[in-house]
């Protein structure tokens, strides 16, 4: 399909796309610059950085871990751009973290 133009200057061209799905595995499969690697599915990404959220979010005041994952508000709002070595350090700490936080009666609602 031909991309138009969507002021009519023929200068920023467009596609139609059949769904916002269709529009997503599209722009998914397309390389970001000349060059470089196709971008991986955003199934494919979530399996790389699982995160270990619950969606409970309530962090103790204390210790300054969020009472659901064990993670700290740094830790949350920095983990899908941490290196997997990172990643790895914090889930290998979180066991120990929600064990202190429930052995101090913090554990999610």
């Amino acid at each position: 399909m031909q991309g138009r133009s969507c002021r009519g200057n023929g200068r920023v061209p467009y596609k139609r796309y059949r769904s916002h799905a269709a529009m997503l595995r599209s722009l998914s499969r397309q390389p970001i610059s000349p060059g470089a690697p196709a971008s991986l599915p955003v199934s494919q990404i979530e399996a790389v950085v699982k995160t270990p959220c619950i969606d409970v979010c309530k962090f103790d005041k204390k210790s300054d871990w969020c009472i659901g994952c064990g993670r700290t508000k740094d830790e949350c709002r920095d983990w899908k751009r941490a290196s997997k070595k990172r990643l790895k350090e914090i889930k290998h700490d979180l066991p120990r973290r929600l064990k202190k936080l429930k052995e101090c009666g913090k554990t999610p609602d």
